[in-house]
């Protein structure tokens, strides 16, 4: 796979995934001058918002919080999540130019912050016909083994198993059953299992010697009109 990958583009709106590699060179989002390399490479200057990511659901707005697992994003913002085994989701409007980029692990997932991120859009003006979504890549049903204290939370319907036969949690399912129910009708997903796929750090693979992949959204400086096509 070749680096970064394309996770969303709708009008002035782009968002980017990248994983072990950056172009022939190794990559890890823990490493400041990787992240400025990335974020160069793609036009969004070498300091994107990004925050201390502490699993929970709060939105940053305006760039001032320390700690946070989602950005608000308009014209002329970027923002960065990292993530490992965890998801990189994005929501966007292009109409309006406007985006929200999170970082969903399976408690940000479970309580909601895809479909938070919609209604915080909704909130700015944008009309939930006009929002689109993407899920990046994260650790795939067939790997994420949970215990009876994760599994008790879920809805029975996105209960699974493994690829070994132990019980699992379809994290995808939910996101985009959390979105739709919020008014996105098109979502798409990078199917990548970060467990399973070399390409990709994985916390739950490679333990405390993991890396981080990293998602990058970035909205054009030029909003586009009312009405305009996109």
């Amino acid at each position: 796979m070749k680096f970064p990958v394309l996770l969303l583009r709708a009008g002035s709106i782009s968002c980017w995934s990248v994983g072990r590699d950056l172009e022939g060179m190794p990559f890890d989002a823990l490493r400041r001058e990787d992240v400025e390399r990335l974020s160069s490479g793609l036009g969004a200057g070498p300091v994107p918002r990004e925050a201390r990511q502490v699993h929970g659901t709060a939105i940053d707005e305006d760039g001032t919080s320390e700690a946070c697992d989602a950005f608000l994003l308009g014209p002329g913002g970027a923002a960065l999540v990292r993530h490992a085994d965890c998801f990189p989701v994005v929501v966007a409007d292009p109409v309006r130019s406007l985006a929200a980029l999170a970082h969903c692990g399976w408690r940000g997932t479970l309580a909601g912050l895809a479909g938070k991120c919609a209604r915080r859009l909704v909130r700015e003006g944008s009309r939930p016909g006009n929002l689109a979504a993407a899920i990046g890549a994260g650790i795939g049903q067939a790997s994420f083994e949970v215990g009876p204290e994760v599994l008790k939370d879920f809805p029975e319907e996105f209960r699974c198993r493994t690829a070994w036969g132990t019980p699992s949690i379809d994290l995808v399912a939910f996101l985009r059953h959390d979105l739709a129910s919020n008014g996105v009708a098109a979502i798409d997903s990078l199917a990548p299992d970060t467990f399973s796929d070399p390409c990709w750090h994985s916390w739950r693979r490679d333990g405390s010697h993991s890396g981080r992949n990293a998602t990058i959204c970035i909205v054009g400086a030029t909003p586009s009109q009312p009405g305009e096509s996109s």
